[in-house]
């Protein structure tokens, strides 16, 4: 696909020397590359997967740290039970 640009008038309004944004055109047998990318779901379905990945992540971490915090206190209680005994 091709995407190439062309300068407007050289003067903008009345009594502006300024140049306008340049124009952008696209060419029509470049058309169907765009109608292409438009149809195109490979993206859509790797964010898809992006976030279902990021998902079980969180859930692991959570799962994680509560599972980490209650061993935390089952080795204190072991400790004092340890040291009272």
């Amino acid at each position: 696909m091709f995407l190439y640009w062309q300068d407007a008038s050289p003067v903008w309004g009345s009594g502006g020397g300024s140049n306008p944004p340049p124009v952008f055109f696209v060419g029509f047998r470049d058309m169907h590359h765009i109608i292409a990318l438009l149809r195109d779901s490979k993206g859509a379905t790797a964010i898809e997967y992006g976030l279902i990945a990021a998902l079980i992540a969180v859930a692991a971490i959570t799962a994680v740290s509560n599972v980490g915090a209650n061993v935390k206190k089952t080795f204190t209680n072991v400790a004092s039970n340890i040291k009272a005994g």
